[in-house]
């Protein structure tokens, strides 16, 4: 059962009295105890769909729309998704120091949320366990220390903690390793997998690493220009890539055969100017008079493989 259903999420900003679209309408479902990766390049909209789906976006500049949100099967209009977070849902930020307040203790910020979240137990031990729960060790002495006292791998744990401090079913994972160096990055890609295995967590993980992706996900959305282009099981998305786009991606990987790193030519769109038809058609090297002319929809080509192409798969 899916426990995270949207259909027809949509999202505009504001820009001189216009909106501009930054998310055609696109769907996501999420099941129980599952990892799903959202991949694509800077600017794909993978940070902004899931923002706007945990109700995270200013009202006052932007506007975000669905046809359906369901909750395991139950409807949520659209002024309870604020109430679901935190609650249902809890959202990890790229950058983890901006989450952590500079002013107050990492004691003090988790007493806070568990106070905020209904928890009547708030004790040390229990915050030592949550810090302990993301492989975090001296939790008396993290738990003095402000955030600036942390190194960026602690800091990144204690952002997780925070997240799961109110005991949600679903976590979102912003580019959670960005800015961390390699020799950490494998340790929260672990402690990922851990918490969905013992936990039952449901996860996002949104990354531009297709590598961590493939690590991670049991199924990946590829994004570009706002838009859903494929999605299925991560190893059919890895092995059987149908749309040019993923194969674009792929190819960027870095292997140690070549000697040259590829790129995607072209540029990303510009969403105040977007092109005609497929969102990709001006990169594609496969684009033909329909793929200018209309854009395709998503379609089933194998069981739970999904593509928005023309091309014969």
């Amino acid at each position: 059962m899916n426990i995270l259903e949207i259909k027809g999420l949509s999202v505009d900003f504001k820009k001189d009295n216009n909106l501009v679209r930054v998310i055609s309408p696109i769907d996501l479902d999420i099941k129980a105890s599952e990892i799903v990766g959202i991949a694509g390049e800077s600017g794909s909209g993978k940070t902004v769909s899931t923002l706007a789906l945990c109700g995270l976006l200013d009202k006052a500049s932007s506007r975000i729309n669905f046809s359906s949100y369901k909750i395991k099967g139950n409807r949520v209009e659209n002024k309870q998704v604020s109430y679901l977070r935190g609650r249902f849902i809890s959202y990890v930020f790229q950058d983890p120091v901006p989450s952590l307040d500079p002013m107050f203790t990492v004691r003090f910020q988790l007493q806070e949320i568990l106070q905020v979240s209904g928890s009547k137990n708030k004790d040390d031990k229990r915050m030592a366990d949550i810090l302990s729960a993301v492989g975090l060790e001296d939790t008396a002495r993290i738990l003095n220390s402000y955030p600036h006292q942390l190194s960026g791998g602690m800091a990144q744990r204690v952002a997780i903690a925070y997240a799961l401090a109110s005991s949600p079913k679903l976590l979102v994972l912003d580019e959670p390793t960005t800015a961390l160096d390699a020799s950490l990055k494998k340790g929260i890609l672990d402690l990922i997998k851990k918490l969905k295995a013992e936990n039952g967590l449901s996860i996002i993980f949104i990354s531009h690493d297709l590598n961590q992706v493939f690590y991670l996900a049991d199924r990946v959305y590829i994004f570009y220009a706002g838009t859903v282009l494929e999605y299925g099981s991560a190893d059919i998305i890895k092995k059987q890539p149908a749309h040019p786009y993923t194969q674009a991606l792929l190819d960027c990987i870095p292997k140690k055969s070549i000697s040259r790193l590829r790129q995607i030519p072209g540029k990303g769109v510009d969403f105040s100017n977007m092109p005609s038809g497929c969102v990709f058609h001006p990169r594609c090297p496969y684009a033909s008079d329909i793929c200018q002319d209309t854009a395709p929809q998503l379609r089933q080509i194998t069981k739970g493989h999904y593509l928005s192409c023309y091309r014969e798969t």
